[in-house]
């Protein structure tokens, strides 16, 4: 059995967005997370890559911009659906409502936590709630187990090496 992992970022690499998303939603550090595919893959909804997309980055595992966290449930169909996802339009008005306090989400659209929390529950060994932010979704990984991963080797340049914005991305993936 393939384990999952679900990467966050870490707030305080981010911009103001990043830092008032973790101060808003428990501050456990995070405001952003994306489900790991492999070491340079993700898939994730983000509103700068016009909702759910492949994103590449240099290796995820050793980049001091992320923290992937590990549960012990089965990839396969989390994997599948996140692949299914891509393309999915990103809910802006939906996290906006729920950051403060109004839980709506637009059945079409998705935002990160969201749509990585409707992977977890495709196991169909656990249900959690999907209208979440990072931190809670952490949170709730954390509850059922999960476990954060330590970088087996940090290099700083795979941080910089050809990265196009502040999450330590290399390139965005084309949708389908």
């Amino acid at each position: 059995m393939k384990k999952m992992h679900i990467a966050f970022y870490k707030a305080k690499y981010g911009d103001f967005s990043d830092k008032l998303i973790d101060w808003g939603s428990g501050k456990l550090g995070y405001s952003h997370c994306e489900f790991v595919i492999n070491p340079t893959t993700m898939i994730g909804a983000h509103y700068t890559g016009n909702g759910v997309a492949k994103f590449y980055y240099n290796d995820v595992y050793n980049s001091k911009l992320w923290d992937v966290y590990e549960l012990d449930l089965p990839k396969t169909k989390a994997k599948q659906f996140m692949h299914d996802m891509v393309g999915t339009e990103y809910d802006s008005i939906g996290v906006a409502l729920h950051f403060v306090g109004l839980h709506y989400s637009d059945k079409e659209k998705v935002w990160c936590s969201e749509v990585c929390a409707m992977a977890i529950n495709r196991t169909k060994e656990i249900e959690i709630p999907t209208l979440e932010m990072p931190n809670d979704l952490v949170a709730h990984i954390l509850e059922l187990g999960g476990k954060k991963l330590r970088p087996t080797k940090l290099n700083a340049s795979n941080d910089i090496a050809g990265v196009i914005d502040i999450y330590g991305r290399v390139k965005y993936g084309t949708y389908r």
